[in-house]
């Protein structure tokens, strides 16, 4: 948005709007309206927290702090801030901050019940739930008729023994809300533990009902089934839930496990190695596999996974009695006896040191049902909500270089804010301009014809190369450009073209070969997805030359540094890529892609604090990759 823009911005209208737009769960747009406002009034309290609100529904938690503390800056009276602040802190699982910005939130607005019952959720996180009873007492006392806090008590009493009085909440919050599909879920929970399996199932039913395909409730309901021995109507929840989320670890692994007790061997060695691939450190999961491998007398298969299960978690007892057995039928008698003895001196250590409550303990107690599927205290990621931008499936890698385009008149996705090309556009008396546009393959884009090869010669040759480019042609644009050199009065433009078709084609000839050069991020934030040899990058070397030839001639040219960037990162020089994005972001602040990269390339680097946080910038600029990103990797909350 221009200077000019901003200056007659409607706010009243775009406030609305984004009002709107955070009513219809229009996040995205919510976040770019409310932009707008603070860009023409960055006092305007009410923007920064609306915007806050936006991107914590979007997941951004960091963003949505940064906003929430703005509003509190300007206006430090300002109840509702604290208060999402508050939440926030919590998101973040910094509960100490979060009590203290609700506790402020309260002092301001004493008689906002929803303020008690948040505070009560952050006692609950910190399992203080005598105190978190309180909270949820006192917001009763204000507002009688908050499902939310009948379902929230309900939890704490739960844990307190108190199973009656947590179903008696359940049925009263049902009754205030007889929509809420979770309230049912809860209570169904309850019941499970009270092995009333067939009345959980008839309350999953309706919340499956009020909530139709929510995998979670589908889990929970295929464990239910399954203690019924209802195994067929169990594997059929199972087996939608992944035809919803195809990459649910937990469901391929309970699945897994119903068919080895039903003998169907192969299809659960199957099932654990889809496991397996979705999540590669689950102890558990190799522990199965190979038990069913000896059921197929698959002997070296199973050594394998018991290899690999005591590779995670070198103390597995039972793991070694099994790889023992294992052992004996391969014919190695020696290893055999040394796995049985290690195994022994394991169990013999467990006994006497019962004081393990990790998650692994069970693993050390040899009695322990390690077989048996996973139920409702098992972690299960029901990170998809439907319609949210942030949980849809998308590829998490770098974005693409910078190139440019000619036109009349500025393209609808043209980023003004590039300032080489708003100086190079003002020098030229004629009609085309040039603009930057991102550098991706369009195989249907025709050679055009817009430009007078006499009047703008060098415009002319700019919109013939890139059309090659586009075709993928770059053998073709590079010869084009190089012959017509002399007829280039901007020489960084040029090298800026041909550092970029060069990186381009580096880029074309690896993929035709079977090693893979696209990096993206993997789902332990600690590595790329780089090639199938990490020692093997792809040679950038000629982009880089022309790129900093390019430099040379403009130092103050955002979109080389970015692409030199994604050529640095894509070689495995992070450091060296990150440098470079800055530079790029110090002379255009407002370079939406420079943060994002940034951001992934930071987060691979460990740094995932400060690589978040331009993730975040990233989205409230438009790339609303940012928020699948945030989701996957800036949640802190534990």
């Amino acid at each position: 948005m221009s200077l000019q823009s901003q200056a007659q911005l409607n706010v009243a209208y775009y406030i609305g709007s984004g009002r709107y737009d955070l009513y219809k769960e229009n996040y995205i747009s919510a976040v770019a309206r409310f932009t707008a406002v603070i860009n023409s009034k960055p006092k305007l309290t009410e923007a920064w927290f609306l915007r806050g609100i936006a991107k914590y529904n979007l997941n951004d938690f960091r963003g949505a702090m940064e906003d929430f503390s703005m509003a509190i800056k300007i206006n430090p009276f300002y109840s509702d801030a604290f208060h999402y602040r508050g939440l926030t802190f919590e998101q973040l699982g910094d509960f100490n901050n979060a009590k203290e910005d609700l506790a402020a939130a309260m002092e301001l607005n004493p008689a906002n019940s929803h303020i008690y019952a948040d505070m009560g959720v952050i006692h609950i996180m910190h399992e203080e739930h005598e105190k978190a009873l309180e909270y949820f007492n006192e917001s009763l006392k204000i507002e009688k008729t908050l499902p939310d806090t009948y379902f929230n008590r309900a939890i704490s009493h739960v844990h307190l023994g108190d199973t009656v009085q947590a179903i008696n909440d359940l049925k009263t919050g049902i009754r205030l809300n007889p929509f809420s599909a979770e309230a049912l879920r809860r209570l169904a929970i309850i019941q499970y533990e009270q092995k009333n399996y067939s009345e959980a199932i008839i309350n999953l039913n309706q919340a499956l009902k009020l909530d139709e395909g929510n995998t979670l409730i589908m889990f929970q309901r295929a464990i239910s089934y399954y203690q019924l021995e209802n195994f067929d109507k169990a594997l059929d929840d199972l087996q939608a839930i992944l035809k919803i989320d195809s990459t649910n670890a937990l469901v391929y692994y309970n699945r897994a496990v119903l068919l080895t007790e039903l003998g169907r061997y192969n299809e659960a060695i199957d099932d654990y190695t889809e496991a397996i691939n979705n999540n590669p450190d689950n102890i558990l999961t190799y522990y199965n596999r190979a038990g069913a491998k000896i059921a197929l007398n698959n002997y070296q298969g199973a050594l394998y996974d018991y290899n690999r299960a005591i590779e995670i978690f070198p103390d597995f007892a039972t793991a070694y009695l099994n790889r023992s057995y294992v052992k004996q039928m391969l014919g190695d008698d020696k290893g055999a006896y040394l796995d049985h003895l290690k195994a022994e001196e394991m169990i013999a250590k467990y006994r006497t040191d019962s004081s393990d409550t990790t998650e692994y303990a069970q693993l050390r107690d040899t009695a322990a049902d390690l077989k048996q599927m996973l139920d409702f205290n098992s972690e299960f990621s029901n990170s998809f909500t439907r319609g949210r931008i942030q949980n849809q499936a998308v590829d998490i890698k770098l974005q693409p270089n910078y190139s440019v385009q000619v036109a009349k008149v500025p393209p609808a996705e043209n980023l003004p804010f590039i300032s080489s090309f708003f100086a190079y556009n003002q020098s030229d008396e004629h009609t085309n301009n040039i603009y930057p546009r991102l550098m991706v393959k369009d195989t249907t884009a025709a050679q055009p014809s817009t430009v007078d090869s006499l009047l703008q010669p060098e415009l002319f040759i700019v919109q013939k190369v890139i059309a090659q480019a586009q075709q993928a042609n770059y053998n073709k644009a590079l010869e084009l450009l190089r012959e017509s050199k002399e007829v280039f009065k901007t020489l960084w433009l040029y090298y800026f073209l041909e550092g970029t078709i060069e990186a381009s084609m580096a880029e074309y000839v690896f993929s035709m070969s079977e090693i893979s050069t696209t990096i993206k991020l993997t789902e332990d934030k600690t590595t790329y997805r780089a090639t199938s040899d990490t020692r093997t990058v792809v040679d950038y070397s000629k982009a880089e030359q022309g790129l900093n030839n390019s430099i040379e001639l403009n130092p103050n040219f955002s979109l080389c540094y970015y692409n030199k960037a994604n050529i640095m990162a894509l070689s495995q020089r992070f450091r060296e890529a990150i440098d470079d994005y800055s530079k790029a972001i110090s002379i255009d602040e407002s370079l939406p892609q420079a943060y994002y990269n940034r951001g992934l390339t930071l987060i691979y680097l460990k740094e995932v604090e400060r690589g978040c946080l331009d993730i975040s910038k990233a989205g409230q600029l438009g790339i609303s990759d940012s928020y699948n990103v945030i989701k996957r990797y800036c949640e802190t909350k534990k």
